[in-house]
């Protein structure tokens, strides 16, 4: 009934999907509770939804360590799959990404 303008694990039907990212920004989104909060977020030349991603996995691929920028960027090329995760104690649907070398980060959906 409601659609969401950002990327829900629902949305790829239990199937990977790979994408080619167009942009990455950095910018504040209004939570599911009413806060802002800074997040990245993604955009991809095949679709219109874009992903926010939470805050990086132990082997975050799209974010540096270091600089806290992005390290995908750009032209090149992820994969997103639908995966369940915990998340403030709780099993819920998670967005699973992984880049051209194979390192993960994972993007919590609320």
């Amino acid at each position: 009934m409601f659609t969401s303008c950002y990327l829900l694990a629902a949305d790829f039907l239990g199937k990977a999907v790979p994408l080619t990212i167009s942009e990455v920004l950095r910018d504040k989104e209004q939570m599911a509770t009413g806060q802002k909060a800074e997040k990245y977020t993604i955009r991809f030349r095949e679709i219109d939804k874009e992903l926010i991603l939470s805050k990086p996995t132990p082997r975050p691929s799209l974010r540096s360590s270091k600089s806290r920028r992005p390290s995908t960027g750009p032209g090149e090329g992820i994969t997103l799959e639908p995966i369940t995760c915990e998340a403030f104690g709780e099993i819920v649907a998670c967005i699973r990404v992984e880049d051209q070398r194979g390192s993960l980060d994972q993007a919590t959906n609320w």
